[in-house]
């Protein structure tokens, strides 16, 4: 996504300002909509126990693995060696 410059910045602004999208909102209008409303973003959000959780388990096998291709590197480098002496 491009950046915008300051200038496009302020026509945005100049044009958000005129067409005022606030004049048509059709938020939630009645206390019990705005109640319910309210709570959207944590019925689909993660929260933050559970990403720490992800990103932890995320980590081990990340782990897990880079320990797998060392020790494939290892063996292959005495592949490498063994090879060389049954010449």
């Amino acid at each position: 996504m491009p950046r915008w410059t300051a200038e496009a910045r302020e026509r945005q602004r100049r044009l958000i300002k005129e067409w005022q999208p606030w004049e048509s909102s059709t938020g939630p209008r009645t206390e019990q909509g705005k109640e319910i409303s309210s709570q959207n973003a944590r019925r689909v959000s993660i929260s933050d126990t559970e990403l720490i959780g992800g990103l932890r388990k995320i980590r081990h096998e990340l782990g897990a693995i880079a320990r797998i291709q060392h020790r494939q590197r290892i063996d292959e480098a005495w592949d490498a060696v063994i090879a060389s002496f049954n010449k």
